[in-house]
Formats: C-alpha cells, sequence, structure tokens
C-alpha cells in the first residue's frame, strides 16, 4: 500500500481543484467568445453603415473647412 501524509493528500485535493476550475473557467471562456463573434458577424452590415456614414460626414465637415 502507499501511505501520505494528511498534508500532501490535502495539496493533491486542492491541485485537482485548480485543475478541475481552471477547465471549466477556459470552457466557459471559449463560450463567451463564440458568442461574440456571431455576434459581431450579425451587426458587420450596421457598424459597415455606421462607419460609412461617420466618413462621409468627415468628409463634409472637411470639406467646409477648406471652404472657409
Amino acid at each position: 500500500m502507499i501511505f501520505c501524509s494528511v498534508s500532501t493528500f490535502l495539496w493533491g485535493i486542492l491541485l485537482l481543484v485548480l485543475i478541475v476550475t481552471t477547465g471549466i473557467y477556459l470552457r466557459t471562456n471559449a463560450l463567451m467568445a463564440f458568442h461574440n463573434l456571431i455576434s459581431l458577424l450579425g451587426l458587420s452590415g450596421v457598424i459597415i453603415y455606421e462607419t460609412k456614414k461617420i466618413q462621409e460626414k468627415l468628409k463634409e465637415e472637411k470639406e467646409a473647412a477648406k471652404s472657409i
């Protein structure tokens, strides 16, 4: 039989808990990133539209400043 001290056993349990919780954390973090990517794909048309609108407004303001 293999005997170990109580402290060694507790350190082993602590290490196991850390490994399991880190694995859960990494999985949930990956799921959140996946959700954000889907949102970006869904809103990409809106982002492009708003960016073009802002660029046109900046261009008009620049031309207005040149004419003054």
